[in-house]
């Protein structure tokens, strides 16, 4: 069985994408605009309140991939 080598990353900023490709090299990233997916409002009071809003919003989404917010 071949490993899922795929991530989806709950953001959609170019600076981000490029620091997790050069941590997660032997994956494929894929962000969340490649999907389609909007966006969320990251209105919570810490990174981590902020982290669990991205997460819940692409656990919304139905994807089979990795999540990383």
């Amino acid at each position: 069985m071949e490993e899922n080598k795929k991530i989806l990353l709950a953001t959609s900023n170019k600076g981000k994408l490029k620091e997790f490709n050069d941590i997660f090299n032997n994956y494929e990233l894929i962000s969340q605009s490649e999907l389609n997916i909007e966006d969320a409002i990251e209105d919570g009071l810490t990174f981590f309140e902020n982290a669990l809003i991205l997460s819940l919003i692409h656990i919304s989404e139905p994807t089979r991939l990795r999540r990383i917010s």
